[in-house]
């Protein structure tokens, strides 16, 4: 939940400074209800779907149908 939370601090501080203006700190509010309802099923949901995002596959691998990591 810290990860999720410092993402929505960052996101609704810059919706706020790209707009100069007070009600798109609102963001926060659909943010805040999307991080909850995800973390109803895991607490550690943000942190598996960091590292998922960390180790994609190689982009060769349907054209070779094998591992190559030289790209």
């Amino acid at each position: 939940p810290y990860m999720y939370f410092m993402f929505n601090g960052v996101v609704s501080s810059i919706c706020f400074l790209v707009s100069h203006n007070l009600f798109m700190l609102l963001v926060a509010i659909p943010l805040h209800l999307f991080g909850y309802v995800m973390t109803l099923r895991d607490d550690r949901i943000f942190e598996i779907l960091f590292v998922k995002s960390t180790k994609c596959p190689p982009r060769s691998r349907t054209f070779w149908a094998a591992d190559s990591y030289s790209v």
